[in-house]
């Protein structure tokens, strides 16, 4: 950026410190009609593009000027034409986005040089000049005139000397002034607030920026202090780090800070300070950088606001949820237990009427008294799975480290007398954590349920096992049975929701759902994938736990 401004100079050269490659203004191009070399190089030359000097008589020209303690260069410089100019080189580093770069004032020094070649020739013959007619008046015996005219040529020269030596002053400050009005409209016009301040003086400057941030004009800053500004609760933590930077132990710091604008409103910022060095003796001068972060500080205000809403949100929702849960628990249980004292009687007299008075009733009547007596059977079934539902809520969870393949075998051994045709495949199974009757249950609903869909087959075939990932063990338990479609799957865990005609597999629909709300109280979940008519995979999870 830096670099940029200075090609607008009419006598400015950027060499980089390697010394062999630079960077030209655009009138300084104009000078050396480089304008096409430049394009073709993209604005960059070699030194030795300009100097007509080879390397050895470069070092000379450089003892000469430490030797005459000059502080700057005069080497014949070639332009595009192949015209030689002699030209005198200002040069001091700079650091620019981190790189060192030498900065160089080029002037055209020919013109002047000449004029000294001509004042050289003009002063020896005028030298000749006066010896001569010293010689003569000597000759006459005159010699006091002569001593006046050699103290009048003497004068010349130094007023000469002196002319130049001021014209040379003042074209290096009008070039230094240039500079700094350069940075200082850099500094002025910032889009970020800047400051330098001293800790003996107070504010020295402060931007556009900076004023128009904390609210204040910068006569107004100068009847303030810094630590007036600053919020009281941010003060302790700055003034540290600033006694820090001053006793030398840091450079800089950079922190979280608010300040109080002059209509009291709070700025959120982030502060960057760094401790000036302008050499010894000098007073100590601080730049300190503000960045606005209102805005994000007033958004993550607003996002902690809305969480803390939702979280209230969410409790409030879940006690609710929890007591509507536990009222209709409570009413399940009460309902299920009211409805078998009446189903009892039910299933009494139909069991009498089947038992003593199936003579005196018609073909009809019998077999509609059966199906009064096989819907009350079923009746009972669904009570007591209805039942089982809602103690699961009831029952208190005794968490143990549980064998799970010594229950699915347990379990398996027990239905196997139902399905002897079946085959089942254990595998290892890691151990889990959990309430042991309960997971029980979860083996005994599934296992169950891959056997009865797929006992239809010639060779049903099931296999259970498990495999641990990311903190939790999947148990798998898959049959070659029926199947069913995924469309439905969404309801596949519902009480009393089922899948296939009861006439073909008979059973509530209330295991899966019973399941379901086991894994679920150990903190997993349950999900099934199938196919109709090739078979199922049910899936369930528990947290891994030493």
């Amino acid at each position: 950026r830096h670099v940029g401004a200075l090609r607008d100079r009419p006598d400015a050269a950027v060499p980089r410190m390697s010394m062999r490659k630079v960077e030209v203004g655009d009138l300084a191009q104009a000078f050396y009609g480089l304008l096409a070399q430049l394009q073709e190089r993209e604005r960059s030359l070699r030194i030795s593009d300009l100097n007509a000097l080879n390397p050895a008589e470069v070092a000379a020209e450089r003892q000469r000027a430490l030797t005459e303690n000059r502080n700057y260069f005069v080497f014949p410089h070639r332009l595009a034409s192949g015209e030689i100019r002699t030209v005198e080189v200002y040069s001091w580093p700079i650091e620019v986005s981190g790189r060192r770069l030498l900065y160089s004032i080029i002037h055209d020094a020919s013109s002047r040089r000449l004029a000294e070649q001509e004042l050289v020739q003009y002063k020896e013959r005028l030298e000749d000049l006066v010896e001569a007619r010293t010689r003569e008046l000597t000759e006459q015996g005159t010699l006091f005139n002569r001593l006046l005219v050699a103290g009048l040529v003497f004068q010349l020269i130094v007023i000469v000397y002196l002319a130049e030596t001021v014209r040379r002053r003042r074209k290096a400050e009008a070039s230094l002034r240039d500079s700094e009005d350069l940075f200082r409209s850099y500094f002025e016009h910032a889009l970020i607030a800047m400051a330098i301040t001293s800790p003996e003086k107070g504010w020295v400057v402060a931007n556009e920026a900076l004023c128009k941030l904390l609210g204040y004009s910068l006569g107004e800053l100068r009847a303030t202090t810094w630590s007036q500004l600053t919020h009281p609760d941010d003060l302790a933590a700055d003034l540290a780090q600033f006694e820090r930077m001053l006793a030398g132990e840091i450079d800089g710091y950079s922190l979280e800070k608010r300040f109080i604008r002059k209509d009291g409103e709070i700025v959120d910022t982030i502060l960057s300070v760094r401790l000036i060095h302008r050499g010894e003796g000098a007073s100590r001068e601080v730049l300190a950088q503000l960045q606005d972060i209102s805005a994000r500080r007033a958004a993550e205000r607003e996002v902690l606001r809305v969480n803390a809403d939702l979280e209230n949100r969410v409790h409030a929702r879940t006690a609710e949820l929890e007591q509507a849960n536990r009222e209709l628990e409570s009413f399940s249980y009460s309902a299920s237990h009211d409805l078998r004292t009446p189903l009892r009687a039910l299933n009494g007299y139909a069991h009498i009427l089947r038992n003593e008075e199936a003579d005196r009733l018609s073909e009809d009547g019998r077999r509609m008294l059966e199906r009064i007596w096989l819907n009350a059977e079923k009746m009972g079934v669904l009570i007591d799975e209805l039942l089982q539902f809602a103690r699961l809520s009831r029952h208190e969870m005794k968490t143990d480290r549980v064998d799970m393949r010594a229950l699915a075998a347990e379990v398996c051994t027990e239905l196997r007398g139902e399905y002897p045709k079946a085959a089942i495949h254990i595998a290892p199974l890691p151990h889990a954590a959990g309430d042991g009757t309960l997971l029980r249950q979860v083996w005994q609903n599934l296992i169950a349920n891959a056997l009865k869909f797929s006992s239809k087959r010639e060779q049903p075939e099931i296999l259970i096992d498990a495999e641990a990932t990311d903190g939790e063990i999947t148990y798998r338990i898959a049959d070659n049975g029926a199947g069913f479609d995924m469309a439905h799957a969404g309801r596949l865990f519902d009480v009393f929701q089922r899948m296939h005609d009861e006439r073909e597999f008979p059973g509530t629909g209330a295991g899966l759902a019973i399941v379901k709300r086991i894994v679920a109280r150990h903190g997993g979940r349950v999900w099934a994938e199938a196919e109709p008519d090739r078979g199922a995979t049910f899936y369930f999870t528990l947290p891994q736990r030493d």
